[in-house]
């Protein structure tokens, strides 16, 4: 419980001052090619979540104090208050994670705090989920005759068709269309 847990504060250690080191890590790591923007883009995002949580929950707390109590707890937050379901849950901890492969290689933090709790485990998409060759057929016909009749001014926007014309035709991911840059127009 974090109303009777003691924390440490310390401003070389503290949460805000760790956050900013692993974010400019990363940075650096994009810089280099090793990392993708996307990732780094995804990353910063669920770690500053995290950060902004403990903030709000803990304080500015030092990360050794980061633990199961505040794992667990931020898990329950993920999942009660914001309602995400347990593969986001499970994708925000894996950026936190970075956090904490950060502390253990530099020797600030003894023991991985994850080995002591259960993450929710990832939603598996099952074979079911994926269509077959001619469901993404049937798919593919209806969206090329959409997006003709669009043009055509015979059919209004539907923004999931876009997206998914989009993906059918370029192989891309959703978050990877919904990052895209979108001139006004029918065009």
């Amino acid at each position: 419980d974090n109303k009777t847990k003691t924390f440490r504060k310390t401003p070389d250690n503290s949460i805000t001052q760790i956050v900013k080191k692993v974010l400019q890590e990363r940075e650096d790591r994009m810089k280099m090619n090793s990392l993708s923007q996307t990732t780094l883009r995804g990353d910063r995002q669920k770690i500053n979540y995290f950060s902004d949580f403990v903030l709000d929950r803990f304080g500015n707390i030092s990360v050794v104090d980061i633990d199961q109590v505040v794992l667990n707890s931020y898990t329950d937050y993920c999942r009660d208050e914001l309602g995400n379901n347990s593969t986001t849950i499970n994708n925000k901890h894996k950026s936190v994670q970075v956090i904490i492969r950060y502390l253990l290689m530099r020797g600030m933090i003894k023991e991985n705090p994850y080995d002591k709790i259960d993450l929710p485990k990832r939603i598996n998409r099952g074979k079911d989920d994926i269509p077959n060759y001619k469901e993404y057929k049937t798919i593919k016909t209806y969206l090329d005759e959409w997006v003709n009749d669009y043009l055509s001014d015979k059919e209004s926007f539907i923004p999931i068709n876009v997206i998914t014309y989009i993906q059918i035709q370029l192989g891309m991911r959703v978050g990877e269309v919904l990052i895209m840059k979108w001139k006004k127009g029918r065009d």
